[in-house]
């Protein structure tokens, strides 16, 4: 598979959450090239954690995308200490 084939068959994110609650994310480790790890989509996202792991090979560790004309929150996700990221508190707002 070529590159330019690859780079089509990449994903927006590794993980997508719809209007999800309550999840522990521990020990989660990125092994290919990503643009996000999390995407989160919906407005009743809450009680989200990433405790540990390594996501230094995504570009972004979260993103959040606006719903239904409500943006979400990006005090639902709690993104624990000891992850190892390129920029841990970066997320991204789309629209």
């Amino acid at each position: 598979m070529d590159s330019a084939h690859k780079a089509l068959c990449r994903p927006e994110s590794l993980l997508r959450f719809n209007d999800t609650r309550d999840v522990l994310l521990a020990a989660s480790r990125v092994l290919t090239p990503a643009a996000v790890f999390l995407k989160l989509e919906g407005v009743a996202n809450d009680g989200i954690t990433i405790d540990g792991g390594v996501l230094a090979k995504a570009a972004k560790p979260l993103a959040l995308v606006r719903c239904d004309g409500k943006s979400c929150e990006a005090s639902c996700v709690k993104l624990a200490a000891g992850l190892r990221s390129a920029s841990p508190q970066q997320s991204i707002q789309v629209d």
